[in-house]
């Protein structure tokens, strides 16, 4: 049986094709949801995208409320968006904010 090479560092870039396929959709797809997801940031070198294995994940959330869960993509922007305030405890409406941030200061100060 062959030995692995434990040496050779694992990539944690992936190009636009191979994380097509580990998302189970075409290159072209994962282009046009870079266009309507704002979370969606491959890194560019030289023309190419390289995705990163946290980009790789937002891709799969994205998949499974499209595909599995029949949000629409702007049903899925929004249900991204609210998860994302929840989980930073942040509220958009301009008469909480202010209390929203003396209670983050606060928790920053007892940190």
């Amino acid at each position: 049986m062959p030995k692995l090479n434990t040496n050779k560092p694992i990539d944690p870039y992936k190009t636009i094709s191979r994380a097509a396929e580990i998302v189970g959709v075409d290159s072209h797809v994962l282009r046009f949801w870079e266009k309507e997801f704002s979370s969606i940031k491959p890194i560019r070198n030289n023309g190419r995208r390289y995705y990163t294995t946290k980009t790789i994940d937002t891709i799969l959330n994205i998949k499974n409320l499209l595909y599995n869960k029949g949000f629409t993509i702007q049903g899925a922007k929004n249900h991204l968006k609210n998860k994302d305030e929840e989980s930073h405890g942040i509220s958009e409406h301009p008469d909480t904010i202010l209390e929203d941030l003396k209670r983050i200061r606060s928790n920053l100060q007892s940190s």
